[in-house]
């Protein structure tokens, strides 16, 4: 009997075949575990530092609370979730907005004087300037915790090391930065404050 030539032998031959396919898949299941275990750290620092975020704000609404001890007590708070990254304060950014109610949060300020009715702000005519910034237009709130009933927007950027380093090896930032935000209403300790009414001039 002939024996089969030797590139016929090489055919049919499985030996191994099984180590090359595993070479081709691994590193696309190997990508998929890394992006999974870095979706799931992103998601768990976020709701950690969504916690640690209401829990300040609510206390932040009382009265007697101060702007520089409620943005320390959510530094402090969000470091105990990173203590290996916690000594750079700029790696936690705390942003706080206030305004007179939370329906107002990036409305067009009140016009309150239109001596023509045309919902223009003209000569002579008068807003209330929510935002404090002597400009008419969009409120975008007054910076700090506000007083007396008003709406607290909190906005904590924490920039974070990723789980892996495969970002630096595609040349991608080392690091991620995830927002966490949330909107408290003060206590009506006492009166509101009356924003001011401007009238345009020019």
């Amino acid at each position: 009997m002939r024996r089969p030539s030797f590139l016929k032998r090489i055919r049919r031959d499985e030996g191994g075949a099984t180590l090359v396919e595993f070479a081709f898949v691994a590193p696309v299941v190997l990508l998929m575990l890394i992006g999974g275990m870095d979706v799931g750290y992103s998601i768990y620092i976020r709701s950690v530092a969504n916690g640690a975020l209401e829990s300040v704000a609510r206390s932040g609404s009382l009265e007697g609370a101060t702007e520089s001890q409620i943005r320390f007590d959510i530094r402090r708070n969000v470091k105990t979730i990173l203590p290996n990254f916690a000594a750079n304060d700029a790696n936690i950014v705390v942003t706080t907005k206030n305004y007179t109610d939370y329906s107002r949060i990036n409305a067009a300020e009140k016009i309150v004087v239109d001596n023509d009715s045309d919902g223009v702000l003209d000569v002579g005519d008068c807003w209330i300037d929510e935002d404090g910034n002597n400009q008419f237009g969009t409120n975008e709130g007054k910076d700090g915790i506000g007083g007396a009933d008003d709406s607290v927007y909190y906005n904590v950027a924490i920039t974070v090391p990723n789980l892996f380093p495969v970002n630096g090896l595609l040349g991608l930032p080392a690091t991620r930065t995830i927002n966490v935000k949330t909107l408290v209403v003060n206590q009506p300790y006492g009166q509101q404050a009356t924003r001011p009414t401007v009238c345009r001039t020019v």
